[in-house]
């Protein structure tokens, strides 16, 4: 799922994946390759692009707010369940 997201921010600010690199300091080839999935980003490359795109970091993991907060919420329940 961050593969899409990634790719989704770059395209909304107008990046080409050249442009994102320059902006990001990556080679355009890492670009590619968290794009297309075959690398997965870490969290320090997903606040680089979170920063370059002027985005939470969050929002490469969770489609928006809601579907963060039901997140949030199963993460609890388990914990509950767990005492």
């Amino acid at each position: 799922m961050p593969a899409e997201r990634i790719k989704h921010f770059r395209k909304l600010k107008g990046f080409t994946q050249e442009n994102f690199s320059i902006e990001t300091g990556l080679s355009q080839s890492q670009i590619s390759k968290y794009e297309n999935g075959s690398h997965i980003p870490s969290a320090q490359i997903l606040k680089i692009f979170a920063q370059a795109l002027n985005v939470e970091a969050f929002e490469f993991l969770y489609k928006n707010q809601l579907e963060l907060d039901e997140a949030i919420n199963r993460y609890l329940e388990r914990g509950k369940k767990q005492l």
